[in-house]
């Protein structure tokens, strides 16, 4: 802070002395790289306020850049404002003797840039000034070689005053008598900490498959879909994601499934191990994309016109206000950058980037032309093709269900893919969608929006540290009971994106309208009303909608409330269930179901059709407070729905990801697992995480807790080597009448819905590595009625063959008696042994494959209705969940395109009675 005051004098008429002055900053700089000629090292682009970019010495891939801005007692603080950046020239041109030789020149005020509203004749006044330090990651390939919280120090920022040559002239003229002293002793020592970056920096463990070669996988599990049927067997396919944070890109393969024919392995059904190649051989096609974008002025297309040179056809009002392009930092840009520069590298509008080179070096006055220099993305450079047609894909899904393929990623866009041609892998681009209303926070923390954000997306040096659309989705087919399609739905959260959720319309994908694709978007503080009961309250919409069809005959989208804040007690977190008319383009509310008492917020749901009637009878769904909720959807009026506490639990044990159930001859399985890794807090943390088991027979009111004599009986899970065993423990006098409990070891969590094969419930296990870069993952076979051992009766994985003692196919091994051991199981302390599971060195996502279920009905045996798949009314899923309708190939399809086979009970030729089927 620079400035003066005095006392004794009264100011008025021009009796206070003019005072004026000028300050100078120099700066050290022993924190740079310098080049051998002493001066130092500058990246070839200067940061968006104009200034030059300085390399580091001992990380060249990093610089920073500085400059200063002010508050003074007559203007306030203006951060934006640059009021200098480092001068090199004045510092290298210094003589032996000057002041300022080997150091940098801040700045230096002019005469008057101190000045209040009396002309230097205030009683006091100070000038504050804020030195603004922005660190730059100048080659992304390198961002895991940077050095984490590593302080660097820049050296000493000091102030030189000295009076202006007005002072001198008129000092003797002023009527005060008094001493007069300017002095700088004021220094600041400027350090900069360097970020902890973890997202780039995991590199997986080699694969336990040596033969697989997925190039970098994402944690995305692969898409599903069957083909035709030849030689009685149906083709099967999947779609693969790859992620490469080097240039925050994605790439997705589409592969054909082979089952092995392995002669010597009788009894096991597996997939052939895929090649790079086999995985590789086919990528979607992009050249038909269309992409619309909604904003406050309704759902617009981005179409270039016919010179590919801008934008064209927008209706409404919007300018480079609408995307985020202001001036600041004494930067004017060009009013068409939004139209001419920002959408048309957001829309891949041209072949290449090439043409961003040439719009980052134009200027104007001798200033940068537009707001930003503009990121090349890479095309066909090393055999990397196509990585520039797909934003980083890091927590969307990939879904495939009727002809059509769908994701969303981090460059701000849903996109979908439609099926043509004789090769069910052959997939176009049809519709890109860009949420652009959605309301978030931006890198400052101050309101804005999606739209607003796309810029940052397309900056030079972005680093893939912001979310576009990132959260789950579900599409939903409707057809009639002839099959003929009635509605084709995707509704998707924004996860950490955005506050709110999006509804589309497939069938309009590749119309010659793309914009009524969009039916409608549901956003925080929205849309649907701000007052009373209907008020939107949304947090970040992390996790996975649910779509079914309700009791007053509405095919409706449901939402949960998600996470407002990373503090789980923080109000602004509210819990509630969001429901919405999926036919009423306007996204009519049906209901909003509020937690009375809910903590941190609502997570993902999960839909039940009790009875199997095509109509969602109840909702589970867990929040960040640890508790678990049963909403009451059975009402034909909605607003007789109504929702109670199941599980009471603590915040310290969140639920963050939706349950799954199974059913049992007299109860209904709620199946969940606690833990979080929304941030890096959260990945950091080492507490107590647990899977439960929760009863509900639809009658009880009672709440489960966990605790001795609150009802839950509790399993032990152990490790032996890389094999998970569980304990067999009974219930007795009441202490499972309530469910069952599973405590996992410190740092373990589980944030993805379990799945759910026969009566076992296979759980997905995460534990971060030290530094929370590069994760294991454990799978969890656990049997859903006492949380227990799996027995031969059992679907049961079968671990790999590091775990020689494990039967891998029939005759494979015997007991002690020479009897042969079932698939999957072992011999261990004197009797047969079913393993639970087994731990992965890598991080892990699973799709469930069975051959068997070549139709993608949505509503399975135990009523879990609300997730991806075509719904054909009038049709019932198989009640029986007891056993395998026939041999064939069941597996857990991993991200990297590994597999863990699942084998158990196959149905015998005679009828099954109902009191087999639900016992």
């Amino acid at each position: 802070m620079i400035g003066y005051s005095y006392e004794g004098v009264t100011c008025a008429s021009g009796d206070c002395p003019d005072v004026s002055y000028k300050t100078q900053f120099t700066f050290g700089n022993q924190g740079l790289k310098s080049k051998v000629n002493g001066k130092l090292d500058i990246y070839e682009d200067k940061s968006r306020d104009n200034s030059p970019i300085y390399k580091l010495p001992d990380q060249p891939w990093l610089g920073v850049s500085f400059n200063l801005s002010s508050e003074s007692v007559v203007e306030s603080k203006k951060l934006k404002k640059v009021e200098s950046s480092f001068n090199e020239d004045v510092t290298q041109n210094n003589g032996a003797q000057s002041p300022y030789k080997d150091t940098n020149l801040v700045y230096t005020t002019g005469d008057g840039r101190n000045k209040g509203n009396q002309v230097h004749q205030d009683k006091h006044h100070a000038v504050v000034f804020y030195l603004n330090a922005k660190l730059h990651l100048l080659d992304k390939k390198n961002i895991q070689n940077i050095a984490q919280g590593i302080t660097v120090n820049f050296g000493t920022l000091k102030t030189r005053i000295e009076p202006t040559d007005a002072w001198k002239n008129k000092r003797h003229l002023t009527r005060n008598v008094g001493n007069w002293e300017f002095k700088d002793t004021g220094s600041v020592s400027v350090k900069l900490k360097l970020p902890e970056v973890k997202a780039g920096r995991c590199i997986n463990a080699n694969n336990p498959n040596k033969s697989t070669k997925a190039p970098s996988p994402a944690l995305t599990a692969p898409a599903l879909w069957f083909g035709p049927v030849q030689n009685g067997k149906a083709e099967m396919y999947s779609a693969s994601v790859s992620t490469y944070p080097d240039s925050s890109s994605s790439r997705i393969f589409l592969q054909n499934l082979k089952r092995k024919n392995d002669s010597n392995r009788p009894g096991r059904h597996s997939l052939e191990t895929l090649t790079e190649n086999d995985i590789k051989s086919r990528q979607p096609n992009f050249t038909g994309r269309q992409t619309i974008i909604r904003l406050d002025s309704g759902v617009q297309q981005i179409k270039l016109d016919q010179n590919n040179t801008e934008v064209v056809n927008f209706n409404g009002n919007s300018n480079n206000a609408t995307f985020g392009i202001v001036s600041e930092y004494g930067l004017t840009p060009d009013a068409n950058e939004w139209k001419k520069v920002l959408l048309p590298w957001t829309v891949r509008a041209f072949n290449d980037d090439g043409r961003f080179n040439t719009v980052n070096k134009e200027e104007n006055n001798g200033k940068p032309k537009y707001s930003q220099r503009y990121r090349i993305r890479e095309n066909g450079n090393n055999g990397n093709n196509g990585k520039r047609d797909l934003g980083d894909i890091v927590n969307s899904p990939i879904v495939a269900v009727g002809g059509y393929l769908a994701t969303s990623a981090n460059d701000g866009m849903v996109h979908i893919f439609k099926q043509s041609g004789g090769d069910k892998r052959g997939y176009n681009l049809k519709l890109s969608y860009i949420p652009g209303t959605m309301p978030r926070k931006n890198i400052e923390n101050n309101d804005s929006t999606l739209a607003k954000e796309l810029r940052a997306f397309a900056e030079k040096g972005y680093v893939g540290d912001r979310y576009g659309v990132d959260g789950g989705f579900v599409l939903r087919r409707i057809t009639d009971d002839q099959d003929k399609q009635k509605h084709f739905f995707m509704f998707g959260a924004m996860g950490f994106g955005g506050r709110g959720a999006y509804a589309l319309d497939l069938t309009k994908a590749d119309d010659n309208d793309p914009t009524k694709a969009s039916l409608f978007d549901v956003k925080d503080n929205g849309n649907n009303g701000n007052n009373g009961n209907n008020r939107v309250e949304l947090g970040y919409t992390v996790g996975t909608p649910q779509i079914g069809k309700t009791h007053n005959g509405k095919y409706a989208a449901f939402l949960a409330s998600g996470y407002a804040t990373k503090k789980i007690d923080d109000p602004t977190n509210k819990t509630a269930l969001y429901v919405y008319d999926l036919e009423n383009n306007n996204g009519t509310p049906i209901a909003k179901i509020e937690v009375p008492n809910g903590k941190g917020g609502l997570s993902s749901p999960t839909l039940v059709d009790k009875d199997l009637d095509g109509t969602v009878d109840i909702a589970y769904a867990g929040d960040r407070g640890g508790n678990m909720y049963r909403f009451d959807l059975s009402n034909n009026d909605p607003t007789k729905w109504s929702v109670r506490t199941i599980f009471k639990g603590t915040p310290d044990k969140p639920i963050t990801s939706a349950p799954a159930v199974s059913k049992l001859k007299d109860k209904r399985v709620v199946i969940f697992g606690t833990g979080s890794d929304l941030s890096e807090d959260d990945v950091d943390k080492k507490d107590i995480q647990s899977i439960y088991g929760i009863f509900d027979n639809d009658t009880g009111t009672d709440v489960a807790e966990e605790g001795q004599g609150k009802g839950l009986l509790e399993q032990h899970l152990t490790q032996e080597d890389k094999t998970l065993f569980l304990t067999d423990y009974k219930r007795s006098d009441g202490s499972g009448d309530k469910g069952w409990v599973v405590k996992l070891e410190a740092g373990q969590r589980v944030t993805v819905k379990p799945t759910v094969v026969l009566r076992t419930a296979f759980v997905t296990i995460r534990k971060y590595n030290d530094g929370g870069c590069g994760a294991e993952t454990a799978i969890l076979g656990i049997n859903t009625a006492d949380g227990g051992k799996l027995t031969k009766k059992s679907a049961r994985p079968i671990v790999p063959e590091a775990n020689t003692a494990v039967a891998q196919y029939s005759g494979h091994k015997q007991t002690a008696k020479g009897k042969s051991i079932p698939i999957g199981c072992m011999w261990k302390n004197n009797e047969t042994v079913c393993p639970n599971g087994y731990v992965y060195d890598k991080p892990v996502n699973v799709r469930y494959l069975d051959e068997k279920k070549t139709d993608d009905f949505p509503v399975t045996a135990d009523g879990d209705a609300g997730g991806s798949g075509t719904f054909k009314e009038g049709k019932k899923p198989a009640r029986n969940n007891r056993c395998f309708s026939g041999k064939g190939v069941r597996t857990l399809l991993m991200n990297d395109l590994d597999s863990l086979d699942i084998t158990g009970p196959t149905c015998g030729m005679k009828r099954i009675s109902w009191r087999e089927i639900f016992y």
